[in-house]
């Protein structure tokens, strides 16, 4: 619900604007923003949710995965935590660190061509459905290979 708030409002564009410099030093686009942002307060799956509508690669998909892993549902999360005696502000600010920190040390690490998940890649499905199942393999089998996909073909998806 707050998301929808800040974002009706223009506030998450904002954001996503103002923060497109730092992504880039984690190798994402500024839109990348958004999801990291949802990351921090709310829990897992708003974010994965908006992953899967944008157009990443592999690459920046693992990075921005593993960030929102480290920082994802800090309101609720912290709180806990500092019930142990943490101080919810210091525990907060050390996700977030070690979330663009873990970003930028996979964005030196990691091969630059790692290819595209399959999820981005749906509407190939419906371009193939009522063709023969040898001649859909096969093209399945070329169009994974010019996006560097791994091929997997299950004649029952199409």
């Amino acid at each position: 619900m707050a998301v929808r708030f800040l974002d009706y409002f223009g506030a998450l564009a904002y954001l996503a604007k103002f923060l497109d410099p730092v992504f880039v030093y984690m190798g994402l686009p500024g839109s990348t923003a958004i999801v990291f942002i949802t990351s921090i307060f709310l829990p897992l799956y708003a974010p994965l949710a908006i992953i899967t509508s944008m157009p990443l690669t592999l690459r920046e998909l693992t990075i921005l995965a593993l960030m929102c892993q480290i920082s994802h549902n800090l309101p609720v999360e912290s709180a806990i935590q500092a019930k142990t005696g943490t101080s919810f502000w210091s525990m907060s600010i050390l996700r977030i660190a070690m979330s663009i920190i873990t970003g930028v040390v996979l964005n030196l690490i990691l091969p630059q061509n790692m290819g595209m998940p399959v999820f981005s890649h749906v509407g190939v499905k419906h371009e193939l459905r009522g063709r023969c199942v040898a001649c859909v393999a096969e093209e399945f089998d070329e169009y994974c290979a010019a996006y560097n996909l791994y091929s997997v073909y299950v004649e029952s998806a199409v």
